[in-house]
């Protein structure tokens, strides 16, 4: 199952632990287990490009959220290079 989130990741067919829930078919704190996981291992690290929210919360994935707890995450290069030989 790591390995099919993390291809979900690198496709950018998901946005948040949620999503990741509802492709793969379980419970959302199982999906944040899978991306801790997926970090301890190295596959995804922590984004650290600026965020930059207008706080209107319409349309946004992470609607509903406080806008001073987002962390965002990508592939790391070990991951990059793992989704390119599966």
């Amino acid at each position: 199952m790591l390995k099919e989130c993390l291809k979900l990741i690198s496709e950018g067919s998901v946005k948040s632990a949620k999503d990741i829930a509802k492709k793969l078919n379980i419970s959302e704190d199982e999906a944040d287990l899978l991306i801790d996981h997926l970090k301890q291992m190295g596959y995804l690290e922590k984004d650290m490009s600026d965020f930059s929210c207008e706080g209107k919360c319409f349309g946004c994935n992470l609607a509903n959220c406080p806008t001073n707890s987002i962390i965002t995450f990508r592939l790391s290069d070990k991951g990059i290079k793992y989704i390119k030989n599966i």
